[in-house]
């Protein structure tokens, strides 16, 4: 079926099934990563937060240039 407001030659519509399966996974896979960081100490936490900080840091700054030949 072509999508009807712009020029996509199809739409993808999930399944009911797949509406479901990927809502558990996603479910699932939260919980679970929820009780890792309740695991965790409040120093551990930190070092997280930091590490996190400076990898976004480190991806969000524009590129040194490259020295040319």
């Amino acid at each position: 079926m072509t999508h009807p407001e712009d020029r996509r030659f199809v739409v993808v519509v999930p399944a009911e099934h797949g509406k479901h399966e990927v809502r558990t996974t996603l479910r699932d896979m939260h919980g679970r990563m929820v009780a890792v960081v309740n695991d965790m100490s409040t120093s551990e936490r930190d070092v997280v937060a930091t590490f996190l900080r400076r990898m976004i840091d480190g991806v969000t700054q524009p590129a040194e240039p490259t020295p040319g030949p």
